[in-house]
């Protein structure tokens, strides 16, 4: 996003310092969504409201708790969000293996949030309208390293089945599993957490047989991911650069 601003000719050093961070929601990989609530700046976003909070998060998190949309090139000036316009959007770049986040923002007054409150999800997802301003998306590319392609292969040759269990949407995931080469013709699909969190243990056992690829995973779907491939007899080793792993 700062490399984005940067050659979008963007001031950061001058943003920075006419709109300070006075508080923040930190990101979780549990709601997947980061905020910071800065002092407004008219200039920048058009309002004289005293507060701006910033979010930034996973495109299906936060399309639904926005009420409106920033009309592209006129500062200050938002029309009602077209929902179905933004997830087209993000399901697209999503399935050429980018990975996606959406851009928010909102006003608030300046006795609403103090830098002393202690803030956390609720502040962004517990509220009982969609109140955000969706801004843009933002698409990452950030492609399997070539030895990880080399080396998946090097596992294949030598009877190992290689699946992948990532936070990332669904359809990245799948986007990068073709990448990599554990999308194939006996594994085509992926399944999510949320799905997973819905099986029962008899049919994650059959789930985790059908797919390669796990997609919106939490670390409690990675354990049971895990032990319903050791109760279908499979001998599993998992790696990765998490602390869950």
């Amino acid at each position: 996003i700062v490399r984005a601003a940067y050659f979008g000719d963007v001031d950061l050093d001058n943003m920075k310092e006419s709109q300070p961070v006075i508080n923040a929601v930190p990101f979780s990989s549990e709601y997947k969504f980061m905020a910071t609530v800065h002092q407004a700046n008219q200039l920048v976003d058009g309002t004289t409201d005293g507060l701006t909070v910033h979010v930034k998060g996973a495109p299906d998190r936060l399309i639904a708790l926005a009420s409106h949309q920033a009309q592209a090139g006129v500062v200050g000036t938002v029309e009602p969000i077209d929902r179905e316009y933004w997830l087209k959007q993000a399901a697209n770049l999503s399935s050429h293996g980018l990975r996606v986040l959406a851009l928010c923002r909102a006003s608030l007054p300046s006795d609403s949030v103090k830098e002393t409150d202690k803030l956390d999800a609720a502040f962004v997802n517990g509220r009982s309208e969609p109140w955000l301003t969706m801004v843009g998306l933002c698409a990452i590319m950030d492609p399997p390293r070539p030895e990880c392609i080399s080396a998946i292969a090097e596992a294949r040759g030598a009877g190992v089945r290689v699946a992948m269990i990532t936070g990332d949407h669904k359809d990245t995931a799948l986007a990068i599993g073709d990448m990599l080469g554990i999308v194939d013709a006996k594994h085509p699909e992926a399944v999510t957490g949320p799905e997973l969190d819905a099986m029962t243990d008899l049919e994650l056992r059959t789930a985790v047989m059908k797919n390669n690829v796990f997609a919106r995973a939490s670390p409690e779907n990675k354990i049971r991911i895990v032990k319903a491939l050791q109760a279908e007899g499979q001998v599993s080793s998992m790696t990765g650069d998490g602390v869950n792993d």
